[in-house]
Protein backbone atom coordinates (compact mmCIF):
# COMPACT_ATOMS: atom_id res chain seq x y z
CA UNK A 1 0.00 0.00 0.00
CA UNK A 2 0.84 3.55 -0.92
CA UNK A 3 -0.08 6.34 1.53
CA UNK A 4 -0.15 9.91 0.51
CA UNK A 5 0.97 12.02 3.09
CA UNK A 6 0.02 15.47 1.47
CA UNK A 7 -1.19 17.32 -1.47
CA UNK A 8 -0.11 21.06 -1.72
CA UNK A 9 -1.67 22.94 -4.94
CA UNK A 10 1.52 24.48 -7.82
CA UNK A 11 0.98 26.79 -10.50
CA UNK A 12 2.02 23.73 -13.41
CA UNK A 13 -0.80 21.27 -10.79
CA UNK A 14 -0.19 19.38 -7.53
CA UNK A 15 2.80 18.36 -5.27
CA UNK A 16 1.79 14.94 -4.34
CA UNK A 17 3.82 13.53 -1.17
CA UNK A 18 3.85 10.04 -0.51
CA UNK A 19 5.46 8.02 2.94
CA UNK A 20 9.33 8.23 1.09
CA UNK A 21 8.83 9.92 -2.47
CA UNK A 22 7.10 12.76 -3.89
CA UNK A 23 5.43 13.60 -7.44
CA UNK A 24 4.40 17.04 -9.04
CA UNK A 25 1.23 15.45 -10.87
CA UNK A 26 -0.99 17.07 -13.23
CA UNK A 27 -4.77 18.34 -12.84
CA UNK A 28 -5.77 15.00 -15.23
CA UNK A 29 -4.04 12.28 -13.44
CA UNK A 30 -5.11 14.34 -10.00
CA UNK A 31 -8.89 14.23 -10.95
CA UNK A 32 -8.61 10.83 -12.43
CA UNK A 33 -7.59 8.61 -9.37
CA UNK A 34 -9.27 11.57 -6.60
CA UNK A 35 -6.00 11.78 -4.98
CA UNK A 36 -6.19 13.37 -1.74
CA UNK A 37 -4.49 13.03 1.57
CA UNK A 38 -5.04 9.79 3.61
CA UNK A 39 -5.89 8.07 0.62
CA UNK A 40 -3.79 4.43 0.07
CA UNK A 41 -3.39 2.84 -3.12
CA UNK A 42 -3.22 -0.38 -3.69
CA UNK A 43 0.30 -1.54 -5.59
CA UNK A 44 -2.34 -1.90 -8.40
CA UNK A 45 -4.20 1.28 -8.02
CA UNK A 46 0.04 3.27 -7.38
CA UNK A 47 0.68 1.27 -11.04
CA UNK A 48 -1.67 2.43 -12.66
CA UNK A 49 -1.24 5.81 -11.12
CA UNK A 50 2.38 6.06 -12.29
CA UNK A 51 1.69 4.53 -15.34
CA UNK A 52 -0.58 8.07 -16.28
CA UNK A 53 1.87 10.29 -14.45
CA UNK A 54 4.84 9.28 -16.55
CA UNK A 55 2.33 9.61 -19.76
CA UNK A 56 1.36 13.22 -19.16
CA UNK A 57 4.76 14.10 -17.77
CA UNK A 58 6.85 12.82 -20.53
CA UNK A 59 4.11 14.30 -23.30
CA UNK A 60 4.07 17.59 -21.53
CA UNK A 61 8.09 17.30 -22.08
CA UNK A 62 7.61 16.60 -25.32
CA UNK A 63 4.94 18.96 -26.29
CA UNK A 64 6.95 22.08 -25.03
CA UNK A 65 9.98 20.55 -27.02
CA UNK A 66 8.34 21.10 -30.10
CA UNK A 67 7.88 25.10 -29.83
CA UNK A 68 10.65 23.56 -32.29
CA UNK A 69 9.78 21.81 -35.35
CA UNK A 70 11.24 18.29 -34.74
CA UNK A 71 11.21 14.82 -36.94
CA UNK A 72 10.46 11.98 -35.20
CA UNK A 73 13.90 10.15 -34.79
CA UNK A 74 14.81 13.80 -33.02
CA UNK A 75 11.72 13.42 -30.45
CA UNK A 76 12.12 10.00 -30.07
CA UNK A 77 15.86 10.60 -29.08
CA UNK A 78 14.59 13.48 -26.79
CA UNK A 79 12.15 11.47 -24.81
CA UNK A 80 14.87 8.59 -24.05
CA UNK A 81 17.57 11.28 -23.15
CA UNK A 82 14.98 12.84 -20.67
CA UNK A 83 14.77 8.81 -19.02
CA UNK A 84 11.00 7.78 -20.60
CA UNK A 85 10.93 3.92 -21.19
CA UNK A 86 11.16 2.52 -24.61
CA UNK A 87 7.62 1.10 -24.74
CA UNK A 88 6.60 4.51 -23.22
CA UNK A 89 8.36 6.12 -26.12
CA UNK A 90 6.32 4.19 -28.50
CA UNK A 91 3.25 5.16 -27.35
CA UNK A 92 3.81 8.96 -27.49
CA UNK A 93 5.45 8.76 -30.69
CA UNK A 94 2.46 6.99 -31.95
CA UNK A 95 -0.10 9.70 -29.98
CA UNK A 96 1.84 12.53 -31.60
CA UNK A 97 1.60 11.29 -35.48
CA UNK A 98 -1.69 10.38 -34.91
CA UNK A 99 -2.39 14.15 -33.75
CA UNK A 100 -0.39 15.76 -36.31
CA UNK A 101 2.31 17.38 -33.64
CA UNK A 102 5.01 14.95 -35.29
CA UNK A 103 4.87 15.11 -39.57
CA UNK A 104 8.41 13.70 -41.11
CA UNK A 105 6.57 15.08 -44.22
CA UNK A 106 5.67 18.05 -43.05
CA UNK A 107 9.03 18.74 -41.47
CA UNK A 108 10.80 18.48 -45.07
CA UNK A 109 8.77 20.95 -46.71
CA UNK A 110 8.89 23.48 -44.62
CA UNK A 111 13.29 22.70 -44.10
CA UNK A 112 13.49 23.02 -47.75
CA UNK A 113 11.89 26.32 -47.91
CA UNK A 114 13.70 27.82 -45.24
CA UNK A 115 16.81 26.44 -46.23
CA UNK A 116 16.72 25.89 -50.17
CA UNK A 117 18.71 29.59 -50.81
CA UNK A 118 21.04 28.04 -47.90
CA UNK A 119 22.26 24.76 -48.72
CA UNK A 120 21.99 22.81 -51.90
CA UNK A 121 19.75 19.94 -52.10
CA UNK A 122 23.11 17.33 -51.47
CA UNK A 123 23.75 19.33 -48.59
CA UNK A 124 19.99 19.35 -47.33
CA UNK A 125 19.43 15.28 -48.11
CA UNK A 126 22.64 14.88 -45.56
CA UNK A 127 20.91 16.74 -42.99
CA UNK A 128 17.80 15.15 -43.08
CA UNK A 129 19.10 11.81 -43.34
CA UNK A 130 20.96 12.51 -40.05
CA UNK A 131 17.32 13.58 -38.81
CA UNK A 132 15.52 10.35 -39.33
CA UNK A 133 14.05 11.24 -42.55
CA UNK A 134 13.69 8.59 -44.42
CA UNK A 135 14.79 8.16 -48.14
CA UNK A 136 12.01 8.32 -49.97
CA UNK A 137 10.82 11.41 -48.10
CA UNK A 138 13.86 12.67 -49.09
CA UNK A 139 14.23 11.39 -52.72
CA UNK A 140 10.38 13.24 -53.27
CA UNK A 141 11.29 16.15 -51.73
CA UNK A 142 14.48 17.44 -51.66
CA UNK A 143 15.20 16.07 -55.25
CA UNK A 144 12.12 17.40 -56.90
CA UNK A 145 12.07 21.18 -56.49
CA UNK A 146 13.50 23.08 -58.63
CA UNK A 147 17.60 24.19 -57.94
CA UNK A 148 18.49 25.34 -60.90
CA UNK A 149 15.93 27.98 -60.13
CA UNK A 150 17.37 28.70 -56.81
CA UNK A 151 20.59 28.81 -58.44
CA UNK A 152 19.63 31.12 -60.88
CA UNK A 153 18.40 33.68 -58.66
CA UNK A 154 21.78 33.27 -55.73
CA UNK A 155 23.97 33.53 -58.56
CA UNK A 156 22.88 36.32 -60.40
CA UNK A 157 22.71 38.38 -57.46
CA UNK A 158 25.90 37.82 -56.37
CA UNK A 159 28.03 37.92 -59.46
CA UNK A 160 26.78 41.19 -59.64
CA UNK A 161 27.91 42.35 -55.82
CA UNK A 162 31.74 41.19 -56.63
CA UNK A 163 33.24 43.64 -57.49
CA UNK A 164 36.92 43.21 -55.70
CA UNK A 165 38.03 40.06 -57.44
CA UNK A 166 38.70 39.57 -61.34
CA UNK A 167 36.06 37.99 -63.56
CA UNK A 168 37.97 34.96 -63.40
CA UNK A 169 38.16 34.43 -59.70
CA UNK A 170 34.85 35.71 -59.06
CA UNK A 171 33.55 32.58 -60.63
CA UNK A 172 36.02 30.00 -59.31
CA UNK A 173 34.81 31.18 -55.98
CA UNK A 174 31.07 30.88 -56.56
CA UNK A 175 31.83 27.68 -57.73
CA UNK A 176 33.65 26.20 -54.77
CA UNK A 177 30.98 28.10 -52.68
CA UNK A 178 27.89 26.46 -54.11
CA UNK A 179 29.67 23.00 -54.59
CA UNK A 180 30.55 23.39 -50.84
CA UNK A 181 26.89 24.09 -49.67
CA UNK A 182 26.27 20.65 -51.73
CA UNK A 183 24.42 22.22 -55.16
CA UNK A 184 24.91 20.16 -58.19
CA UNK A 185 28.18 20.54 -60.25
CA UNK A 186 26.75 20.51 -63.72
CA UNK A 187 23.59 23.00 -62.63
CA UNK A 188 26.70 25.61 -61.10
CA UNK A 189 28.76 25.31 -63.90
CA UNK A 190 26.22 25.62 -66.45
CA UNK A 191 24.49 28.72 -64.72
CA UNK A 192 27.98 30.16 -63.79
CA UNK A 193 28.43 30.26 -67.75
CA UNK A 194 25.21 31.77 -68.79
CA UNK A 195 25.48 34.62 -65.96
CA UNK A 196 29.09 35.63 -66.33
CA UNK A 197 27.86 38.71 -68.13
CA UNK A 198 26.52 40.25 -65.25
CA UNK A 199 29.80 40.71 -63.82
CA UNK A 200 30.52 44.11 -63.10
CA UNK A 201 34.17 44.69 -61.27
CA UNK A 202 36.32 47.08 -63.26
CA UNK A 203 39.08 44.49 -63.90
CA UNK A 204 41.45 47.14 -65.64
CA UNK A 205 41.47 48.99 -62.38
CA UNK A 206 41.74 45.82 -60.32
CA UNK A 207 44.49 44.82 -62.30
CA UNK A 208 46.27 47.87 -61.79
CA UNK A 209 45.56 47.90 -57.92
CA UNK A 210 46.90 44.20 -57.60
CA UNK A 211 50.07 45.13 -60.06
CA UNK A 212 50.88 47.64 -58.16
CA UNK A 213 50.66 45.92 -54.51
CA UNK A 214 52.35 42.70 -55.69
CA UNK A 215 54.88 44.37 -57.63
CA UNK A 216 55.94 46.73 -54.39
CA UNK A 217 55.73 42.79 -52.07
CA UNK A 218 57.69 41.50 -54.04
CA UNK A 219 60.51 44.11 -55.23
CA UNK A 220 61.75 43.61 -51.66
CA UNK A 221 63.31 40.31 -52.40
CA UNK A 222 63.07 39.83 -56.01
CA UNK A 223 64.22 42.13 -59.22
CA UNK A 224 64.92 41.64 -62.76
CA UNK A 225 63.92 39.10 -64.41
CA UNK A 226 62.72 37.07 -61.22
CA UNK A 227 60.46 40.15 -60.16
CA UNK A 228 58.69 39.49 -63.81
CA UNK A 229 58.28 36.26 -63.43
CA UNK A 230 56.65 35.74 -60.01
CA UNK A 231 54.74 39.24 -60.76
CA UNK A 232 53.42 37.49 -64.11
CA UNK A 233 52.36 34.43 -62.04
CA UNK A 234 50.70 35.97 -59.31
CA UNK A 235 48.25 38.03 -61.48
CA UNK A 236 47.36 34.84 -63.95
CA UNK A 237 46.85 33.28 -60.67
CA UNK A 238 44.22 35.78 -59.80
CA UNK A 239 42.43 35.23 -62.64
CA UNK A 240 43.46 38.08 -65.13
CA UNK A 241 44.34 37.61 -68.97
CA UNK A 242 47.85 37.07 -69.83
CA UNK A 243 47.47 39.47 -72.60
CA UNK A 244 46.60 42.34 -70.35
CA UNK A 245 49.14 41.36 -67.57
CA UNK A 246 51.61 41.69 -70.39
CA UNK A 247 50.13 44.72 -71.37
CA UNK A 248 50.28 46.60 -67.79
CA UNK A 249 53.77 45.10 -67.55
CA UNK A 250 55.15 47.00 -70.57
CA UNK A 251 53.25 50.03 -69.94
CA UNK A 252 55.39 50.39 -66.36
CA UNK A 253 58.40 49.81 -67.95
Amino acid sequence: MKKIISIEKRKKGYMVSFEHETFLVFPEVYIKHHLKPGLELTDEDFLAFMEDHMWMTYLDMGLNKLRKMMTVQEMRTFLIEKGAKEGLVKQLIFYMIDRKYLNDMHYVKTYIELKKYQEGPLMIAHKLKDKGISDALIESYVFGYDEKQVLYTLISKKIQSETKKSKKQTLIKLKETYLKKGFNLEIVESLLHELSHLYQGDEKALLEKDYQKIKQKLMKHYEGYDLKKLLKEKLYQKGYALDEIKEIMREDE
